[in-house]
């Protein structure tokens, strides 16, 4: 088979970085053709955003599940992970009436599942040991593994988490990772994606602020777009009010990795 017989699979992209750089924000500009799966209950943020691509974000579908256990049973993990293992079941009848999916977010997600095997070994709240590091391990790498299953454009949120290694000297730099529990989970995670978008955000001047994708790596981020998304990629701009303006949606992006999607292309 030559290369060019090949079928372009969904992409599959990891998009992480700071709070509060519009991560949940840009998925949403997919509106009513996607659904975003909110660990986080920061969905509503979206209802702050007056900007030009405000009415889409509104149309998004949101599922949100939150502990909501007085007891903390830590309950969320169980269900998250028996949604998202359904989904390819319901794609495939089609049951599921969106074109994305997105997970907000990973971060949450492997701490919901810290709590849960801790909370089935009966020693919830407690520091886990090397057996439970394992089941953790496992039980997050293989959720990620069938997120990269689905059969249409899927997009797993996360936290940044800056790694401060001890000593000194110029081999040992602060990196900056994916939040989530493991010392070589956030690498085996980030080694599978070929979509690594870090946003980041730049002084433009008069009090304005960019916010820009990056996808060339540094010795500090980890970050690549294996489809082609250019570098430092301007998504949104902060006036002085924090306010946002001139935001770009998903769309368009999904446009410029050369994704058009099967029912509805938009374009901003």
């Amino acid at each position: 088979m030559k290369p060019s017989e090949l079928t372009r699979k969904p992409p599959k992209i990891l998009i992480y970085g700071p709070p509060g750089l519009g991560k949940t924000s840009l998925f949403m500009t997919l509106g009513e053709k996607a659904q975003l799966l909110d660990l986080d209950g920061n969905a509503d943020v979206a209802l702050g955003l007056k900007d030009n691509l405000h009415a889409e974000r509104m149309e998004c579908d949101v599922r949100q599940i939150l502990e909501d256990d007085p007891a903390g049973k830590a309950t969320v993990f169980a269900r998250a992970k028996k949604y998202i293992y359904g989904l390819p079941g319901e794609i495939k009848k089609g049951n599921f009436p969106f074109d994305a999916f997105g997970l907000d977010s990973l971060t949450s997600l492997a701490v919901a599942c810290q709590d849960y095997v801790m909370a089935n070994s009966g020693r919830l709240g407690q520091n886990p040991e090397i057996q439970h590091w394992g089941l953790i391990i496992t039980e997050i790498a293989n959720v990620v593994k069938a997120l990269k299953g689905l059969p249409i454009p899927t997009f797993i949120l996360a936290h940044e988490e800056v790694i401060v290694p001890e000593g000194g000297g110029e081999d040992n730099l602060a990196k900056i990772q994916i939040a989530i529990p493991g010392r070589k989970l956030p690498g085996q995670i980030t080694r599978q994606f070929s979509e690594i978008w870090y946003l980041k955000m730049r002084a433009s001047g008069q009090g304005k602020h960019e916010i820009l994708i990056q996808t060339l790596a540094t010795q500090i981020i980890t970050c690549r777009s294996g489809r082609g998304l250019a570098t430092g990629r301007k998504i949104a701009t902060l006036n002085p009010k924090a306010s946002t303006t001139d935001s770009v949606s998903m769309w368009m992006l999904l446009k410029e990795i050369g994704w058009i999607p099967a029912i509805k292309e938009k374009t901003s």
